[in-house]
């Protein structure tokens, strides 16, 4: 069932994508062209055929279309602005946010019984193959690096990160699909709360490091 859940994510996920993103176009590009348009991030916006959408081109190859979500945000700066024909800066929607959330079911429907199966045995052949990812990730990356203590704190925050990244990763392998982590926007934002991971579980792993015996007291 859980496999079956999965695939439905998927496949909803890129018929959304396919839907709802806007399309460019350009009879003068070239292939380098072309490959970084479909790259770059795409806006959601109303489908093409509906009454309320603008037909008409606008420079750069694109169709002025209505966003599906428009956010407004003038306290950001010029740079963040998805919807330049708006006054102001805006915050637009954009297909890369589908496979996000993908890539957040697919944890939590894909890992739903793992926990149990590594407690108790049983599961189905997807809950065991996972539980076994599960404990390398536990057994070879962070024990060895954190110790037994810390790393089992800690253990839950890595899994999570690992698997986002990883289920984002495939599914922009799948076709119709976009790859989340080819912007700019979404690495950055996972290396800033890594280096703030890192600093704040430092500053908390040192405050609660026992003494040692040579310590006064």
């Amino acid at each position: 069932m859980r496999a079956i859940l999965c695939l439905l994510v998927v496949i909803a996920a890129v018929a959304l994508s396919m839907r709802y993103s806007e399309h460019h176009s350009g009879t003068n590009s070239t292939a380098f062209q072309t490959l970084y348009m479909h790259i770059v991030p795409a806006k959601l916006v109303v489908p093409e055929h509906a009454p309320e959408a603008d037909h008409g081109a606008s420079a750069g190859g694109h169709h002025a279309t209505t966003p599906l979500v428009s956010v407004p945000a003038n306290f950001l700066p010029a740079m963040f602005d998805g919807d330049p024909s708006h006054e102001g800066v805006q915050l637009v929607a954009s297909n890369l946010q589908i496979f996000q959330i993908a890539a957040v079911l697919l944890v939590l429907i894909a890992f739903s019984g793992v926990a149990a199966h590594i407690r108790g045995g049983g599961g189905d052949w997807l809950t065991r193959r996972l539980a076994g990812f599960a404990l390398w990730v536990r057994d070879e990356m962070v024990i060895p690096k954190m110790g037994q203590h810390h790393g089992t704190q800690f253990l839950p925050w890595f899994l999570c990160v690992f698997f986002f990244i990883l289920f984002m990763n495939l599914l922009g392998l799948v076709p119709g699909s976009a790859t989340a982590t080819a912007s700019i926007f979404v690495t950055a934002a996972l290396a800033l709360i890594t280096l703030l991971s890192m600093i704040v579980c430092g500053m908390v792993v040192s405050q609660r490091r026992p003494c040692i015996p040579s310590c006064p007291t």
